[in-house]
């Protein structure tokens, strides 16, 4: 975990006995996203906050929360709050309990393992922030053709609710709705 984003986030923990930041989900060029427990709701939650607090980004994230508080979809996680507790600004929002995307969508039989179980590679340039899982023979892993049209079927309905909403996609950090 970046140093920034570590500090920042034991200051939310700290300052804000509200909530327990329990690991590190996952990590973008503007922020990250922790598993957190919220003590006041009594739920486990997803905490998105910055990386950097710049300006720019500062306004981004609170564009993104505005943009998507209000819209609800089963393919689209719920937004819960946006809170700031000093200079450090977070949103937190459903935590979806699952399998990641790539173990999911891969046909695991006897002679190929389990992409949860299988060693990852860095690839390198704009997708190196995303571990790939692999076979032995480094070769990549066979995908389900069945679950797959299924996951493009499900992406493709939650970009619709986001257009049809007039939300575009991705959100640019300058957009305002309505």
């Amino acid at each position: 975990m970046d140093l920034g984003v570590a500090a920042a986030l034991l200051r939310i923990s700290s300052a804000a006995e509200r909530f327990e930041v329990r690991r590190e989900l996952g990590s973008g060029g503007m922020g990250v996203v922790c598993e957190a427990f919220d003590r006041q709701e009594g739920r486990t939650v997803a905490l998105k906050t910055l990386r950097a607090g710049d300006d720019r980004n500062l306004l981004r994230l609170k564009h993104e929360f505005r943009a998507l508080s209000g819209i609800h979809h089963p393919n689209l996680v719920t937004l819960y709050e946006l809170l700031s507790i000093g200079d450090d600004v977070f949103f937190t929002m459903e935590l979806i309990d699952g399998v990641a995307l790539l173990a999911w969508l891969c046909v695991a039989s006897e002679d190929e393992p389990n992409p949860s179980t299988a060693p990852t590679v860095q690839l390198p340039g704009a997708l190196s922030s995303a571990p790939r899982p692999v076979r032995a023979t480094g070769a990549l892993p066979r995908y389900d053709p069945v679950r797959l049209r299924d996951c493009l079927r499900q992406l493709a309905e939650g970009v619709a609710t986001l257009h049809g909403a007039g939300i575009p996609h991705p959100i640019p950090w300058n957009w305002r709705s309505g």
